[in-house]
């Protein structure tokens, strides 16, 4: 028996935003978004790992490069935390053609 695919076209050309998706589990999603034709904005606090992830995930899904882009934001910094969203929100905005999202994956966390 062949396994059910009910939502391979569903994320095609859908614009996501992973916030922590530089390693584990948002780096993963990022890999699947890809796969499902989707356009995702990288988002992490540091802008080392953003632009590593976003360089490994064009290389390794050439085809798609272009539907990856990353933004710096930390939303662990408390003092700061609404300026940075709405800072992030804006720099995302102007990548994505509608200026709207149409997902947000927040995968960020501290380990500390």
């Amino acid at each position: 028996m062949t396994d059910q695919r009910k939502y391979v076209d569903k994320l095609a050309n859908q614009h996501i935003l992973i916030t922590g998706a530089t390693s584990g589990l948002g780096y993963g999603l990022a890999e699947v978004l890809l796969e499902h034709k989707a356009h995702f904005y990288v988002s992490s606090s540091n802008p080392w790992r953003v632009q590593d992830a976003v360089s490994k995930l064009q290389n390794s899904y050439r085809s798609r490069a272009n539907n990856v882009y990353g933004f710096t934001c930390n939303l662990g910094d408390e003092s700061n935390l609404e300026a940075n969203i709405r800072k992030l929100f804006q720099e995302v905005s102007k990548a994505v053609p509608s200026g709207k999202l149409d997902h947000i994956v927040h995968t960020a966390g501290d380990d500390g």
